[in-house]
């Protein structure tokens, strides 16, 4: 390894497994007492947290906070660390290669025993060791997050370590009542939190939006990651003077959104877990004045799926085509919403508690 230009490392094909092994050894040693350090319940699954950054600590712990866990009592299922290069006696690495795709970086983090998507021109890397159940993030500086970062935090991590679980993190929204309800897939913009938000303010549930775990079986059931929506503040006014309280102590992120607790709406909305009784895709209609659901066929809701979530995590091909197959064999939906937000609101419990013909 050599260094690429000033203050930075260069890391190449030839040098990758060293550089990534030596890496996790030097987390690995990194003393707790230098750390902000929290634990967390994601998706049911023990994570204890710890990240070099105090302010960057703070965010990480809104977002993923459902708790608390008594350390004391409980050994963690699996440990992940945010740390900086300089932490760990290193320069910032940069990933140099060049005429390669994606699979040799695969390949080579297989034979490092490791998993890890391509840090491709962002300068941070995401190591996991499934036989240690130890990740790593490392960056340079914390300006080097992608901005989506603060709404997902550890997402790439998470996900490993939740794929050794057999739960897969997917992009999509719920909407549950009693434990049972639908998950909603569709591009960014389609509405997917704005039906969330329209069925929580109606009295639903919900296990996450943007982001979730889902388990396959029969059923297949979700479980939540974050505590964040993301809406238009327009929209959250919209939705009443709690919306809008809500949002004005939420946190403007890099779209123009805003990120907010959605406990902040309503205290017991966030559930462990529901099973997903049916697939909903939705379709905002400025124009209509009364919503609809309409069924659709399972290759229309599976496109949706795929489309949405094929290019999430940049990490290399599995099983998504045969899974999302799977998961739209329950009944599925395209959800016309209209801006009649009430007339929403009772589609949508229609819909969740399986009262619409």
């Amino acid at each position: 390894m050599t260094a690429a230009t000033a203050g930075t490392l260069s890391v190449n094909a030839d040098d990758l497994v060293a550089f990534a092994q030596d890496a996790m050894a030097r987390a690995r040693r990194v003393s707790s007492e230098r750390l902000t350090g929290f634990s967390v319940d994601v998706a049911g699954m023990h994570v204890r947290v710890g990240v070099s950054d105090a302010g960057l600590a703070t965010l990480y712990r809104d977002r993923l906070g459902r708790g608390p866990i008594d350390d004391g009592r409980n050994e963690p299922d699996v440990r992940l660390l945010a740390l900086r290069a300089a932490d760990l006696g290193l320069a910032p690495p940069v990933l140099s290669t060049t005429g390669k795709d994606t699979g040799w970086f695969q390949a080579e983090m297989r034979r490092a025993g490791l998993r890890g998507p391509v840090p491709h021109d962002l300068r941070v890397w995401r190591l996991f060791d499934p036989d240690a159940r130890f990740g790593l993030q490392l960056l340079g500086d914390t300006a080097d997050l992608p901005p989506w970062d603060a709404g997902s935090p550890l997402l790439h991590l998470i996900r490993y370590a939740l794929g050794e679980r057999d739960l897969r993190v997917c992009h999509a929204a719920t909407v549950a009542d009693r434990g049972r309800g639908i998950v909603i897939f569709g591009d960014g913009g389609a509405g997917k939190s704005a039906t969330t938000l329209t069925g929580i303010c109606a009295g639903l549930s919900t296990v996450g939006d943007d982001y979730i775990a889902v388990r396959a079986g029969e059923p297949f059931v979700a479980r939540p990651l974050y505590r964040v929506i993301k809406q238009a503040p327009a929209f959250l006014r919209r939705l009443g003077d709690r919306a809008a309280t809500a949002a004005e102590r939420g946190r403007v992120n890099w779209q123009g959104k805003i990120e907010l607790d959605p406990c902040d709406l309503r205290a017991d909305c966030l559930i462990e877990e529901m099973s997903i009784d049916a697939v909903a895709v939705p379709r905002i209609e400025p124009a209509r004045r009364r919503p609809d659901a309409v069924p659709i066929s399972p290759a229309v809701a599976l496109r949706a799926a795929m489309r949405t979530n094929l290019y999430q995590h940049h990490a290399e091909p599995d099983d998504g085509l045969a899974f999302f197959s799977r998961l739209t064999r329950v009944p599925c939906f395209r959800l016309d919403l209209g801006t009649d937000l009430t007339a929403n609101a009772d589609l949508l419990t229609s819909l969740v508690r399986g009262d619409h013909p």
